[in-house]
């Protein structure tokens, strides 16, 4: 009968252990814009926890628009938010 308890303790403590890490906050990276390259990107499967940090760069001549870095903070949310890529405008000089 001990043996019982002591099993039915491990299995609801093990229980309690995993509720706890699903409710700690991460962040989830949705779509990119498919010419900006991130630095800092963790394996599939592993969560991203707070404070982790992302940093961005665009390609293909385009010039990033926004933060070149972002957090992941308290609130699951990235701070400040993914920066985007867009086409560098011509530049004019001056007549002379």
């Amino acid at each position: 009968m001990k043996l019982w308890l002591v099993l039915l303790f491990l299995q609801l403590w093990g229980n309690v252990d995993i509720s706890f890490s699903q409710n700690a906050n991460t962040c989830v990276i949705g779509a990119l814009h498919p010419h900006l390259f991130v630095a800092g990107m963790l394996p599939l499967n592993e969560k991203i926890q707070v404070g982790h940090k992302l940093r961005f760069m665009c390609g293909g001549g385009l010039k990033l628009v926004g933060s070149g870095e972002t957090e992941c903070s308290e609130t699951g949310q990235w701070l400040p938010p993914f920066p985007t890529c867009s086409e560098v405008t011509a530049i004019r000089c001056p007549s002379i």
